[in-house]
């Protein structure tokens, strides 16, 4: 890689950290649609970044996930685990950004899946991303980056 794509994968990592301080601010504050969402955001940074020291890159987030998939889980250099935590990831946040997936009770509306896998994933979705923060960044500095 040359100065300024080592620059754009450091970049890349820098935006994930920082998304998942967010992401762990809002889990504390009871914003549960928020944490979701920065963790998503933690990790698709992250995969963008991954993908970009081999030189892949998407301009959509289907096009991160099915190369994710492609060059780094089906193949075994990460493990499945990561995978269907990014894709659940992705399936939570559609569902708290466009849907009704994680309102309080308390809200005026009916919650669709304020349940405990909805509370465990807001719970758990940041150490699990720390997870795959460490071990991206570890292939990033690897490579290179």
């Amino acid at each position: 890689m040359n100065p300024e794509e080592r620059e754009y994968v450091r970049y890349r990592v820098s935006r994930a950290k920082e998304s998942l301080e967010v992401a762990r601010w809002a889990h504390e504050h009871g914003h549960l649609q928020d944490a979701v969402n920065r963790t998503y955001y933690a990790c698709f940074y992250a995969v963008s970044g991954l993908l970009y020291t081999r030189g892949l890159n998407s301009s959509k987030h289907s096009g991160v996930r099915a190369l994710f998939a492609r060059h780094w889980i089906k193949t075994g250099a990460l493990p499945r685990a990561l995978g269907r935590f990014y894709q659940d990831l992705f399936d939570r946040r559609q569902e708290g950004d466009y849907g009704v997936l994680l309102q309080e009770e308390s809200a005026p509306f009916p919650p669709r899946s304020v349940d405990s896998s909805s509370r465990a994933m807001a719970a758990n979705s940041s150490t699990r991303a720390s997870g795959v923060l460490s071990s991206i960044s570890a292939i990033t500095i690897s490579q290179g980056a």
